[in-house]
């Protein structure tokens, strides 16, 4: 079982990002928009958009995010995963965070 203590939930677009930072009891300590998170489109600037949102949030929820992100699982439903690449890149971008979990912003 995964030890965690926070949750970044994340929806990507071709867009904008919108990001919500929530403690394990699914309460939402800071909330923010960022840019595009289309990874076929730009796999480098979404990613981009999503660690911007991150230090967004925690400097709102007032965490710094090397060692929260230890403590933190992502979940991000973001549009242009459907390919292997993507898919790839998404997992090697986050390797201090707990977990990660990655959907099509369809879902």
């Amino acid at each position: 079982m995964i030890e965690f203590t926070h949750v970044l939930a994340v929806d990507g677009g071709g867009t904008k990002t919108a990001a919500a930072l929530l403690d394990k009891d699914g309460r939402q300590l800071a909330a923010c928009r960022s840019g595009p998170s289309n990874l076929y489109r730009d796999s480098a600037a979404g990613l981009a958009s999503i660690t911007g949102a991150w230090l967004q949030l925690c400097a709102s929820a007032g965490l710094e995010p090397a060692s929260a992100a230890a403590r933190t699982v992502i979940s991000a439903g973001l549009a242009g995963v459907s390919g292997a690449a993507q898919r790839q890149a998404f997992a090697h971008a986050f390797p201090s965070f707990a977990a990660r979990r990655l959907s099509n912003d369809g879902y």
